[in-house]
Formats: structure tokens, sequence, C-alpha cells
């Protein structure tokens, strides 16, 4: 499904575990992930929903009222895009802001039983302005140095 076979290389960052003749052995580490994560279909809104359920059951179930995510990440990328920290308007966010719109949906409908913080990916910071917190990121025209909001010049981005 992953493509993924004996001639396959390393990811930088990553490791193929394979066995003696040099098959894969099913086992990938770190940015080795990216292989499988790329062959893996989007989830549906139902399975989001069927997930999030379960695992607001598994968590109460121990005691847990609130836990923190990090929350998906250019996941059509690789759970580690290789842009990571580097060209970072340029990831694709949507998936974090879908995963973000599902708690917000459940809360609205009253079945968000764990209390979530959720960390989105710092490629998301003008979306966040724009859609979470209403503000609008403005620049002069000339270079957009990422930390003006609403005119106001701040030195913390």
């Amino acid at each position: 499904l992953a493509g993924v076979d004996c001639n396959t290389p390393d990811t930088p960052g990553g490791t193929i575990v394979r066995l003696e003749g040099g098959e894969p052995s099913g086992i990938f580490k770190d940015n080795a992930t990216n292989w499988i994560v790329k062959a893996i279909p989007p989830r549906s809104h139902a399975e989001s929903c069927a997930a999030l359920e379960a695992a607001m059951s598994y968590v109460a179930a121990r005691g847990v009222t609130k836990v923190h995510t990090m929350v998906t990440v250019d996941c059509h990328n690789g759970l580690w895009p290789s842009n990571m920290g580097r060209d970072a308007d340029k990831q694709d966010v949507e998936l974090a802001f879908r995963e973000v719109a599902l708690y917000r949906e459940f809360m609205e409908a009253g079945k968000l039983r764990t209390r979530i913080r959720a960390a989105l990916p710092a490629a998301s910071w003008k979306r966040v302005l724009r859609e979470v917190l209403s503000e609008e990121v403005i620049c002069d025209g000339n270079h957009d140095d990422g930390n003006t909001v609403n005119g106001n010049h701040s030195n913390s981005a």
C-alpha cells in the first residue's frame, strides 16, 4: 500500500527497520513514518466523530478530564513535513482546523465530555488571528514581518 520495499531508501531523519535480507520489517521510526502516513486515506467526518467519542470514553474511564493535543499537522505530506520549521506558511494546516472545528461542533452540541487544549501548528498563526480571534494581519505592502496585527506592531509573534 505504501510502496515500501527493499529498494526504498531511509528518509532523512528516519529509519526503516529492515530484516537481515534488507526487506522492511514493518517498523518505521521518526520521519520514516511519513511513508505510511501518506498512504492512509483521509478520515470521513463520521470516522472522526467516532474516534473522538472513543477517545473521550477512554480517558474518562481512567479519570482524565482534560487532555492536550498537538492537532493534525500536514498529514497529507507526512507527520513530519520536510519543510517543518522552514517555510511554515507553506504547510497545509487545513486538517488542524478541521480537527478544532470537530471539537467546537461537539462543544456546541453539548457532547464534549473532555476539556481539550489544542496546540495549533505555528504555520497557522495568521489564520488563527483571522478566524478564531477575528483579527486581521496587516503589512505595509513592502514586506510582511509577521509582527503586525491590526496596525499594532508587536515584537512577540
